[in-house]
């Protein structure tokens, strides 16, 4: 039966980000949220309107039990400072 719920993967994304504010996540985390195969995009789409939000992302290496590297993928949502309110103009 398919669900009901109306809460869409970008939604859910989103709702991850809020509650890491300022934390860097691993990207596999934000598979486990917002699916496997479009989780980039999702991303993505949060950049831009309706979200607008700030999501920066950064990569490292990392070296693995056997003496390998591995390359982690994180990503982090960072509250955009306000912005000051547009000056009233007043017509003459």
């Amino acid at each position: 039966m398919p669900s009901t719920d109306k809460t869409t993967l970008n939604n859910r994304l989103e709702d991850f980000f809020h509650h890491h504010v300022n934390e860097w996540v691993d990207a596999r985390q934000l598979q486990r949220v917002a699916g496997m195969f479009a989780w980039r995009t999702r991303v993505s789409n949060l950049r831009y309107a309706p979200w607008n939000m700030k999501i920066r992302n950064r990569t490292r290496r990392v070296l693995k039990a056997d003496g390998g590297w591995m390359t982690v993928s994180e990503y982090r949502y960072e509250l955009a400072p306000e912005q000051p309110a547009a000056p009233e103009v007043h017509p003459s």
